[in-house]
């Protein structure tokens, strides 16, 4: 199953993280984002929109996945994904609603632009 909804209309590339209730971002993810980052970059598309279905953009990273074993790989995965959103050649808007957590909120921070509903919480709680 997807864990980033894809859509494309007009120009715009919507990328809407989809691993309810809370988006928690995970190596899966990430991978998956890398992906449709890079097909973003070939197409025509005009800007990039990322947000969160459901209640709130991201809660951010999985838990489970800070543990020694997996740690490394999350975090490389994560910079990867970091990088390619923060250096895509279309300007990049983040939505954000409800929680913007931890790596939910660094997701946003790469984008160029971040517009928050009025009750988005933003916060890096570690």
């Amino acid at each position: 199953m997807s864990q980033i909804l894809f859509s494309q209309r007009d120009g715009v590339v919507t990328l809407a993280l989809n691993r309810p209730p809370l988006n928690v971002v995970n190596v899966e993810m990430m991978k998956e984002l890398l992906g449709l980052l890079k097909s973003a970059a070939r197409s025509k598309a005009k800007v990039l929109v990322l947000r969160g279905e459901g209640q709130c953009l991201s809660s951010g990273t999985d838990i489970k996945e800070h543990l020694p074993k997996q740690a490394r790989k999350l975090i490389t995965t994560f910079e990867q994904a970091c990088i390619a959103l923060a250096t895509l050649p279309i300007p990049t808007i983040a939505w954000a609603h409800g929680y913007a957590l931890g790596g939910g909120l660094e997701l946003a921070c790469m984008c160029d632009l971040l517009f928050a509903a009025p009750q988005a919480q933003f916060g890096q709680p570690e």
